[in-house]
């Protein structure tokens, strides 16, 4: 059905009522058989221009009639709008002028409507887009924060872990220099305890001999 409606604005623009008429009694048809009441509503907006083009505004209006019906039943202010613009259209036909501002009118009241609403839901969007990036952008600097700060905290980690296997290092060193100097202390007050008892020994040694030769020398 919404294809023979497109067929049918076709040749309503190209001024050939005759053929979009029939593509619209096809339309009409299919959209009965659906129960597609919004097709409908378009079809019965098309037919009466198509009505129009051929001068029959009685047939034109009743058709508008029943669209401008549907669509406020329907809510289908867009659909609302362009039967109000072809009202004013047949109406100037008619050369009613004062009818023709009207309907002129109450097209434009709905689309200043429609665009206001459109307005007023991209502003919306615009600044649920705009609080979403905002919120991503401080999540993402509040990663980047814990990131460096994890960082911060695992290089001083790794810095504490440094001085403490330096202090580590400095003490085995230490110990190990301290290990080296002991034992060679005790090595030499070894050398010398037993350099002290050679002397000794030599001395006692010698006492005797003294001794014998004296006692040799008595006899």
């Amino acid at each position: 059905g919404h294809i023979y409606n497109n067929m049918a604005g076709v040749y309503i623009e190209m001024k050939k009522p005759d053929i979009a008429l029939a593509y619209l009694a096809k339309a009409r048809k299919e959209h009965t058989a659906v129960g597609d009441d919004r097709g409908m509503c378009a079809t019965h907006i098309s037919l009466g221009l198509g009505w129009l083009l051929k001068d029959k505004t009685a047939i034109a209006k009743n058709h508008l009639d029943t669209a401008i019906s549907m669509a406020i039943k329907m809510d289908m202010q867009e659909d609302l709008a362009d039967a109000y613009r072809n009202y004013a259209l047949v109406y100037a036909k008619l050369g009613m002028l004062d009818s023709v501002t009207k309907y002129l009118k109450k097209e434009t009241d709905i689309r200043d409507t429609l665009f206001s609403g459109e307005k007023t839901k991209v502003i919306a969007d615009m600044q649920t887009k705009y609080d979403t990036e905002k919120k991503d952008l401080e999540i993402a600097k509040q990663n980047a924060e814990l990131v460096a700060t994890n960082n911060e905290k695992k290089s001083q980690r790794i810095l504490i872990f440094a001085l403490i296997g330096l202090v580590i290092f400095i003490a085995v060193l230490s110990y190990f220099v301290y290990s080296r100097k002991r034992l060679k202390e005790k090595a030499r007050l070894d050398e010398e305890i037993a350099h002290q008892r050679a002397l000794r020994s030599k001395a006692v040694i010698e006492a005797e001999e003294i001794e014998r030769r004296r006692i040799d020398m008595d006899l």
